[in-house]
């Protein structure tokens, strides 16, 4: 009997393989699911790769991400796995959903909304880091200016004889 799995993503994932484009399915994951339910899944495929019996010769080996772009970089590490399983004719266990609204669409007008969204994301994260680094150089400008402000008002004093 085949083993069943609960993960939304990964059903997702094995109900669309081969019928949705890959850069359609990455923009779908990127776009609907948070950051924990994509580490969920990828830990959940690598620990099933991980177990199999006999062992696979390059697999590829769990990367943990950090920082900016995290959620792509594990959502790309884990179709990169099923890719890799799939060419390989891994027989995978069903992976089921118990939450149907957990399962996105994939119409291929809903392809332009999750690259949209994506999209959106990547830029207010581009917007954060650029209004830091504006604030970074706004206070180290403001402090040297305010200090010639001074240095000049005191020359321009002693030249005037004030």
């Amino acid at each position: 009997m085949t083993e069943l799995i609960l993960n939304e993503l990964l059903c997702f994932v094995q109900n669309n393989f081969g019928a949705v484009p890959l850069g359609n399915l990455a923009c779908a994951i990127n776009g609907f699911y948070d950051e924990a339910e994509v580490l969920s899944a990828k830990d959940i495929l690598f620990g099933f790769a991980d177990g199999l019996d006999p062992k696979i010769d390059n697999l590829p080996r769990y990367k943990t991400r950090k920082g900016d772009g995290k959620k792509k970089s594990d959502s790309d590490d884990l179709l990169a796995l099923y890719v890799f399983l799939d060419k390989n004719a891994v027989s995978l266990p069903t992976f089921v959903a118990a939450k149907l609204n957990k399962l996105p669409s994939v119409k291929p007008e809903d392809a332009d909304v999750y690259t949209l969204t994506s999209t959106v994301s990547t830029l207010r994260q581009q917007v954060h880091q650029i209004v830091d680094q504006l604030k970074l150089v706004q206070s180290a400008v403001s402090q040297p200016v305010q200090s010639s402000r001074v240095t000049l008002d005191l020359r321009y004093r002693t030249m005037m004889g004030r």
